[in-house]
């Protein structure tokens, strides 16, 4: 069924409904046939092989984010770099609440990176790969001597 009301009037269409974001997520849903016919089950739409549009509800907002994720193998090291891009906005009583920039940038060689984050506030973050287990020969436990 098409919502006429959502072409004459988006703004009231959106007013209305009790949870405006959750309309917005079933709308693009609705849409995802239309703009990535193969995408299965999966959440947003995968428009290629490295970039997906996402969307979902965060604390009562819409949140809309481009994810684009990159690998490589330079000289013989594995490259990984993802970013993503979009924008936060909600209903208020009053209207629409400003849209906030949503961002998140990681880039790694061999898992050793950096990761830039603008929300909900800047944060930098240093990278680095889950630590490797060691093996040891040596039995559990502290070491005993026997009295000779």
């Amino acid at each position: 069924m098409l919502p006429v009301g959502l072409f004459a009037d988006p703004g009231a269409w959106f007013r209305v409904r009790s949870d405006p974001a959750g309309a917005a997520v079933s709308l693009l849903d609705a849409l995802a046939q239309v703009a990535s016919p193969a995408r299965g089950a999966d959440p947003g739409w995968p428009l290629a092989d490295i970039l997906t549009v996402n969307y979902k509800v965060v604390g009562g907002r819409l949140e809309l984010v481009a994810d684009l994720h990159l690998t490589a193998t330079v000289d013989g090291r594995d490259v990984v770099v993802d970013v993503a891009g979009g924008l936060s906005a909600g209903l208020t009583a009053a209207g629409v609440s400003a849209p906030r920039a949503v961002f998140d940038a990681s880039a790694t060689v061999d898992g050793r990176g950096l990761r830039l984050r603008v929300a909900p506030a800047l944060t930098l973050e240093l990278l680095l790969p889950p630590p490797r287990h060691r093996s040891s020969s040596s039995p559990a436990g502290p070491a005993s001597a026997t009295p000779s």
